[in-house]
């Protein structure tokens, strides 16, 4: 439920901003709020190229000599280490997932008494967060707060409730 919070300080975040450039009224007003949104999907594109493939997927992707060069910088502090253990470990739970997808299918997750638990436990976290109406806040707190005659919904929006 991580994300709900990255959402949350992400909606409260832009209604900052926003109220930041109410006053201005030219262009900028919708340009820097729009303009900001990219900023973080920009920086992730601009340093994907310079994230390493991970171990275990450079084994699945049947690079070896790479997935031990991985492991070895990995643990470069430890000049005794030896990736050859840890190839195997992850070599045997790579074969182990194969093994375990080649049984099943997504239709195991209605028909397979756990993972249909699963799943209805999982939808229904989600499910409940739309169904307790705090997404209604987040989106339309600030327009029932002015209709109540608050001075200024936006605190509404920001605030603990306390100030």
């Amino acid at each position: 439920m991580c994300w709900q919070l990255t959402i949350s300080l992400a909606q409260i975040l832009a209604a900052a901003i926003t109220k930041g450039i109410d006053i201005n009224q030219t262009t900028l007003a919708y340009r820097l709020p729009i303009g900001f949104q990219l900023l973080f999907p920009t920086l992730v594109f601009a340093f994907f190229a310079f994230v390493p493939e991970s171990p275990r997927w450079l084994l699945r992707a049947g690079k070896d000599e790479r997935a031990k060069a991985a492991l070895q910088a990995i643990h470069k502090d430890d000049k005794a280490y030896n990736s050859e253990q840890h190839i195997i470990t992850l070599r045997a739970a790579i074969d182990a997932e194969k093994s375990l997808a080649a049984d099943s299918s997504w239709l195991s997750l209605l028909t397979d008494p756990i993972e249909r638990r699963k799943l209805i436990f999982s939808a229904g976290a989600l499910i409940a967060q739309q169904i307790n109406g705090i997404q209604w806040f987040y989106y339309f707190g600030t327009v029932f707060s002015k209709a109540i005659g608050l001075k200024d919904p936006f605190l509404m929006a920001v605030s603990d409730g306390t100030g």
